[in-house]
């Protein structure tokens, strides 16, 4: 499960782990009331991880952009503090005692957020004031408890009234003097010209534009009156909110995500899981009183898919009753967040928790009558620090990585051993198919349909799940598909992308065709060796969890001319090139080393795997020992205590006995499924070449450091990259290519595998072109990112690929005249 589905309730939190696992976490019952303790599930049952540690398939790429936060002061314009002043007055006035606090709250927060939704709530006291009790007032405005502003706003517009005609009177005078106001096209809001030039304007969010944002209130009358100022000043916004039936509210928030307006103005009620990642621009115009409500909010546009770094903007009006103390507390949490890269704007309710800030409780606590208990709440908020809430949020980090890093680091295995379909990159995916083209097993044409969708044609039939006759429409990914469907009718394309069943029927067609070849034998040359080499390819399976999960194992296994067997990475394929020279017979030695080696890399995968699990159970069994105690202390009969300890303790030993079961790893022995003698067809590198890549990768590593990036050279593991620079959230994996003379002239090389990595990487691939190494030094001639995409159509070879000097030259000139 994700978000809070617990809501904060430590009731419903144990009724979700009693769902979770009755057997261990017993049935709370139905008092809600009940003080219970709070309880922390061990890593059995809890796994959180921040959206700012999660990466893409290749292992480094960050999901989730940058967030950052700005908070704006606003004070309150004169006419607003007057009828802000005007509308507390009224509830001490005529309100009955009990209802007081909850009053100014609500007049109050509506008052801060808009006179609009105070006049609309005024209004509404106006129509119900006295007809129903406050329980019935609830659940007629909130049936199903969603919706607490509305909840709240009922309570007090239905409320009896210490003299009703005069009540009513005042309303009408003060509902008069906000109409003036609002009507006065001399009267500006005063949160207005800051939503517009502050948060608008500076993203490029202007009438006429195509820059969309989303705006926040958590009322619907605020929502409405700011949507229709919107349309008055030449933007185009929807509304979106808890008011208006699922089926419209669905279309409006189609309409948003296909770029039909600019903005979306939503409330807090029924936008739970919505996703407007189109946006990039995020406003609160008024701010919630619940951390959780923030995180939400703060949320929305923070998605998988968003292609920018995310702005969030906080709308604070510091002249009300709470306004000096919310700003207050913001701006520390926001600037601890900001500090931490942003992550910390999904856990601001557990740091609060951690940190001991009753945030809701002393922003009630300013609307009560107790004097003593608002200047309690008032010195408690002034205390909190921003070290404070950054030491809170690393310490929440801490505790969450201790509960989830086993199991993190059993995926971080997965990833980089199972080389399973699903994984496979769109470029991996597409390299392939060229590769079955040139061997002649298919054809591979390009479409009209645009990049990436393929027309595949065959001699027999396609295997069933790409249709079953001799041609298919494919598409390289999901992404393909929804990337040129404007362009031409997709609907027939196949995808070759996440676990597909197509993907998986071409592999088994081409495994059958190409096997006995395989086992046999086969040969290629590789234009980056200049010695030669055997390739072993073996298959083996990881089983666990008693069996039942089995996992795709595969290794390849190089053989050097001097006997050297070690383990190589797939990628290293992508150097080869066909050959009309015979594989040869299989050497008995080599094969030997190969299958030692093979054995040997498949038992280390075991015990990384079980030393994972091992540490994973040591952990689950000290939290089941304790759990008993822990679920078990409260219970004041003691005969009626130690039974349910009792029970729960064979209860706990039966789970460990399972778990120890469960988490045994175990591999098949590897089998050679394929052979490959590989002649080298490689120039000897020159003394100058060798010298001139020395010179040159000292030289961009200098340049990296300088510019603030810590570097790591990684040009001896073969990963189609020579350093990987980090600097923050932001990565480059570096491609150093050195020329003695001029590389304008000489121009340079690049392998099927950098190649391969650079189509996969895009935007982190940096190749990066040192010229004049003759003077030991070496000049920066340029650095190019995605080089795939700037030399698009330069690339020329098969397995090592040439950029002409004229081309590079071309692409740097242009790079410097945009960067000008």
């Amino acid at each position: 499960m994700t978000a809070t589905p617990h809501r904060g309730s430590e009731w419903l939190f144990r009724h979700l782990l009693h769902l979770v696992d009755p057997e261990i976490y017993p049935d709370p019952g139905d008092d809600q009331s009940q003080e219970l303790s709070k309880l922390t599930p061990g890593p059995i049952h809890f796994l959180r991880r921040m959206k700012e540690d999660l990466v893409d398939y290749d292992g480094q790429s960050r999901l989730f952009k940058r967030r950052r936060a700005t908070n704006h002061r606003i004070p309150l314009s004169r006419q607003e503090l007057s009828v802000y002043t005007q509308a507390l007055a009224m509830v001490d006035r005529y309100m009955l005692p009990n209802a007081q606090p909850l009053a100014r709250m609500v007049y109050g927060k509506r008052a801060a957020s808009s006179l609009f939704a105070l006049r609309e709530t005024l209004r509404r006291r106006q129509e119900h004031m006295g007809r129903l009790a406050a329980a019935e007032a609830s659940v007629q405005a909130d049936p199903y408890g969603e919706d607490d502003a509305s909840r709240e706003e009922a309570q007090v517009v239905n409320a009896d009234s210490a003299a009703s005609r005069a009540e009513r009177k005042a309303i009408s005078d003060l509902v008069e003097q906000v109409d003036q106001i609002l009507q006065d096209p001399m009267v500006a809001p005063s949160k207005w010209r800051v939503l517009v030039d502050g948060c608008l304007a500076p993203e490029g969010i202007e009438p006429g534009s195509d820059q969309q944002a989303v705006i926040f209130t958590e009322f619907a009358d605020t929502a409405e009156w700011i949507t229709e100022r919107l349309d008055r000043e030449g933007y185009t916004a929807r509304m979106y909110s808890g008011r208006q039936p699922n089926n419209e509210r669905d279309a409006v928030r189609a309409a948003f995500m296909r770029g039909d307006f600019q903005i979306i103005v939503s409330t807090d009620a029924g936008n739970e899981g919505i996703d407007l990642q189109v946006a990039h621009v995020l406003i609160n115009y008024d701010i919630p009183w619940s951390l959780v409500r923030l995180e939400q909010r703060m949320g929305r546009i923070h998605r998988v898919g968003q292609t920018r770094d995310v702005e969030l903007f906080n709308l604070v009006a510091v002249d009300t009753r709470e306004g000096a103390t919310l700003h207050r507390l913001l701006d520390r949490f926001v600037t601890a967040a900001n500090e931490l890269d942003g992550q910390m704007f999904d856990s601001l309710s557990l740091v609060a928790e951690l940190a001991g800030i009753r945030y809701e409780e002393w922003l009630q606590a300013l609307y009560g009558d107790d004097v003593e208990r608002r200047q309690a709440a008032e010195e408690a908020a002034r205390r909190i620090t921003v070290a404070d809430l950054r030491r809170r949020a690393l310490q929440a980090r801490a505790q969450e990585a201790e509960l989830a890093s086993k199991v993190e680091a059993m995926a971080a295995l997965t990833l980089l051993q199972q080389d399973l379909l699903e994984r496979i990159n769109p470029a991996i995916v597409e390299a392939f198919l060229k590769r079955l083209d040139s061997a002649g097993l298919l054809r591979v044409q390009n479409t009209a349909a645009g990049d990436g969708i393929l027309l595949l044609t065959s001699d027999a039939a396609l295997p069933a799940g790409l249709g079953g006759r001799q041609q298919a429409l494919v598409a390289t990914s999901s992404q393909a598909l929804k990337d040129n469907a404007g362009n031409a009718d997709t609907s027939r394309a196949l995808p070759l992308g996440p676990g597909s069943l197509a993907f998986g029927d071409l592999i088994g067609y081409v495994a059958d065709g190409l096997a006995p070849d395989l086992y046999r034998g086969g040969a290629a040359e590789d234009p980056t060796s200049i010695t030669g080499y055997e390739l072993h390819a073996y298959e083996a399976t990881l089983t666990e969890v008693g069996g039942k999960r089995r996992t795709a194992w595969a290794g390849l296994i190089r053989i050097d001319e001097t006997g050297d067997a070690y383990p190589v990475r797939w990628e290293t394929l992508a150097n080869l090139v066909p050959t009309t020279r015979s594989g040869g017979a299989p050497h008995p030695a080599r094969g030997q080393l190969a299958e030692e080696r093979a054995n040997q890399l498949a038992s280390d995968t075991r015990k990384k795997y079980q030393e994972v699990r091992d540490d994973w159970f040591a952990s689950a069994r000290r939290d089941l020992e304790n759990l008993p105690v822990d679920l078990t202390h409260q219970i004041p009969n003691r005969d009626e205590r130690l039974a349910l300890r009792d029970r729960l303790r064979a209860q706990a030993q039966r789970r460990l006995e399972e778990l120890e079961r469960l988490s045994k790893v175990e591999i098949t022995t590897p089998t050679c499924v394929g052979r490959m003698r590989v002649y080298a067809s490689a120039v000897d590198r020159t003394v100058e070449e060798k010298d001139s890549e020395r010179i040159a990768m000292r030289h961009v590593q200098r340049l990296l450091q300088e510019d603030g990036w810590v570097v790591s050279d990684v040009h001896t593991e073969n990963r189609g990259y020579d350093l990987r620079a980090v600097r923050g959230r932001d990565q480059r994996l570096v491609e150093v290519k050195g020329v003695w003379d001029s590389a304008a002239s000489r121009g340079i090389r690049l392998t099927g595998n950098e190649v391969l990595m650079a189509m996969q990487h895009r935007r982190d691939y940096w190749l990066y072109v040192v010229d004049q190494c003759n003077d030991g030094l070496g000049a920066l001639f340029g650095s190019f990112r995605d080089p795939i995409n700037v030399f698009a159509g330069d690339i020329r070879g098969d397995a090592v690929f040439r950029i002409p000097g004229s081309s590079l030259r071309t692409a740097r000139d242009r790079t410097q005249e945009s960067s000008t």
